[in-house]
C-alpha cells in the first residue's frame, strides 16, 4: 500500500495544538523556542515547507502582533514562506498584512469574523487585493469558525480569487460544516468561482507551494498522486462556519484516489 504525500507547516508555538484553544500555543514568550524551531526545520526540510502562526485573539491574547513578527523572522531566516491564520483581534488583520511578502500565505482569507475580515472596510479589502496582486497567497482554510459565504461571494465578485482551496478539518468540523475537500470545492463553485479556477486552486497552486511535482499535469515516469472526480447534479444543503445555509446544485464527487500503484475507490457522498 502506497503512503500519501504529506507536507507540513511548522507551528511557531512549540507545543502545537495539543489542546487546541483550551491551552493556546502562544500564551507568552515561553511558548516559542527559536533555536529548536530552526533545528527542526533543518532536520526535516524534506517535509517542512513553511512556518505557521495563528495570529488571532483567542490564541495570542494581549501578546498581539509579536508572535507573527517572530514567526516572520524565523521564516526569513529559514528562507521559507509564512502561513498566517487570521481571525478576531488582537492583532488587527492590517497589522498582520503589513508583515507579509510575496510567497507568504493568508489562511482563512474569507472568514466572517467581526474586526477580523477583509470585508470589514473598503480599505482592508483594497489592501487584500493589492497583496494578492503582489504574490501573497489567499487560502480558504475552511474550518469550524473560518469561512463565510457572503465574505467569499462578495470578494470573488469583486475580483479576489483564492489561490488555494483547503480544509481545516478536525473533530468539531468534519461532520459539519466542512465535511471534506470536495464539499469545500463545491461551495466555492456555488459561490461563483469558475470550474477551472476551482481545479487550479486544489492542484497546481498548492502543489507549487508544497514543492510537489506534477504541477503541469500527469507525465510518464512521475509518481501518481491524484484524485479523480465526477462533476454531478445535486441538491445538497450546506453550511458555512457561522451557520448560514445554501444549497449546492453541482458537486465535485470523488471517484477514486491514485497514489503510486495503489488505487482506492472513494465513498460517494449522499445528497
Amino acid at each position: 500500500r502506497q503512503s500519501e504525500t504529506v507536507r507540513a507547516f511548522l507551528n511557531i508555538g512549540s507545543i502545537g495544538l495539543v489542546a487546541c484553544n483550551r491551552v493556546p500555543e502562544l500564551i507568552d514568550w515561553r511558548s516559542i523556542d527559536i533555536d529548536k524551531t530552526l533545528a527542526v526545520v533543518e532536520a526535516n526540510r524534506d517535509v517542512i515547507c513553511g512556518i505557521k502562526v495563528r495570529a488571532s485573539g483567542v490564541i495570542v491574547g494581549s501578546w498581539g502582533i509579536t508572535p507573527a513578527k517572530i514567526a516572520k523572522r524565523v521564516a526569513e531566516m529559514t528562507k521559507l514562506p509564512l502561513m498566517v491564520h487570521v481571525g478576531e483581534p488582537p492583532p488587527l488583520i492590517d497589522e498582520v498584512f503589513e508583515l507579509l511578502t510575496p510567497g507568504d500565505i493568508v489562511t482563512h482569507c474569507f472568514n466572517g469574523k467581526a474586526a477580523g475580515s477583509i470585508r470589514d472596510t473598503d480599505a482592508l479589502f483594497k489592501m487584500a487585493q493589492d497583496m494578492a496582486a503582489r504574490g501573497i497567497l489567499m487560502d480558504i482554510g475552511h474550518g469550524g469558525a473560518s469561512f463565510n459565504f457572503e465574505t467569499a461571494r462578495a470578494s470573488m465578485a469583486d475580483g479576489l480569487k483564492p489561490f488555494s482551496i483547503s480544509t481545516d478539518l478536525h473533530l468539531h468540523s468534519i461532520e459539519d460544516p466542512v465535511r471534506d475537500l470536495a464539499t469545500t470545492m463545491s461551495k466555492l463553485y456555488g459561490l461563483g468561482l469558475s470550474f477551472e479556477d476551482c481545479i487550479e486552486a486544489v492542484c497546481a497552486g498548492p502543489r507549487g507551494v508544497l514543492g510537489l511535482s506534477g504541477r503541469g499535469g500527469l507525465a510518464a515516469g512521475t509518481r501518481a498522486d491524484f484524485t479523480v472526480f465526477d462533476f454531478a447534479e445535486a441538491s445538497l444543503p450546506v453550511l458555512d462556519s457561522q451557520g448560514n445555509s445554501m444549497t449546492l446544485e453541482r458537486l465535485f464527487e470523488p471517484r477514486m484516489t491514485v497514489i503510486g500503484n495503489d488505487v482506492q475507490p472513494a465513498a460517494r457522498r449522499a445528497s
